[in-house]
């Protein structure tokens, strides 16, 4: 018989279900090991964050916020290895330490691609950027796409996926960056649709100093907490590099179900 120490919980089918700890690990070794990260020793690898499903409320908490320690504490270890881990896989990786150079980066890009049309996010990042200005005034068309919630049969849904679907690039804050996969991490919520980072064929990511964890630990750490906070379910996005498929021979391809270029642009 298993032990509850050794459980955790899966959602499967709608139901919440006890499935050996192994499984999980297994599970993030099979994505480690897609990445091309392999296992390694450091303060990422603690037991702590690993053994984390079925802990008191009172220490799940405790351990979220040394998770957030570790994002600022360790905030330029962190950085360097997100660039390192992100510039492999396949991420554009370009590192800025202040607003007006990213804002000008971004027009460089976009006048670059000869983008005509950019959405954006709501993040509040790009807020402080001020690119509708710095765009506009380049004579780039910019729309910003902030709803994410509604009924994918409503008049608003549509024109919000016409808009992406039409746009060449797409420009996106993140809520986290991991550093172990080099991967973004994007939450669907209010201002924030996931359309602006899947559907147009360029997407620009930018990351700031303190948003990145050391590994897909902290994140599920950081998820449950939320969970238990009350925060509702959502859709998250975990985005390593650009989009990647292969046909019936392996033949890898990019660019056919998502951006075939993306841009890191680490900010601090």
């Amino acid at each position: 018989m298993v032990k509850m120490a050794d459980t955790f919980l899966q959602v499967y089918a709608g139901r919440v279900i006890e499935t050996e700890r192994d499984h999980r690990q297994e599970f993030l070794s099979k994505v480690r090991h897609a990445l091309g990260h392999f296992p390694v020793d450091g303060a990422s690898k603690s037991p702590d964050f690993q053994n984390q499903i079925l802990m008191p409320e009172k220490d799940l908490f405790l351990l979220a916020e040394k998770a957030m320690d570790l994002a600022k504490s360790r905030s330029e270890e962190l950085f360097i290895e997100l660039e390192s881990s992100a510039t492999k896989i396949g991420w554009n990786v370009t590192r800025f330490g202040s607003f007006k150079q990213v804002s000008d980066y971004v027009v460089d890009i976009s006048s670059k691609l000869k983008a005509e049309s950019v959405i954006r996010s709501g993040h509040p990042l790009l807020e402080n950027l001020d690119l509708d200005q710095f765009l506009a005034d380049a004579g780039i068309k910019i729309d910003s796409i902030f709803i994410d919630n509604v009924d994918d049969k409503t008049f608003e849904q549509r024109l919000l996926r016409a808009k992406a679907a039409d746009a060449d690039i797409g420009i996106t804050g993140v809520d986290y960056a991991i550093a172990e996969t080099g991967s973004c991490v994007l939450f669907a919520k209010e201002k924030v649709s996931r359309l602006v980072s899947l559907l147009p064929p360029v997407h620009v990511a930018i990351v700031q100093k303190g948003q990145v964890l050391p590994s897909l630990d902290e994140l599920f750490v950081l998820q449950r907490r939320d969970f238990l906070q009350g925060d509702e379910l959502r859709y998250m996005n975990l985005i390593s590099g650009p989009s990647r498929s292969a046909d019936i021979e392996q033949t890898i391809t990019t660019g056919v179900h998502g951006p075939g270029k993306v841009y890191m642009i680490l900010l601090g």
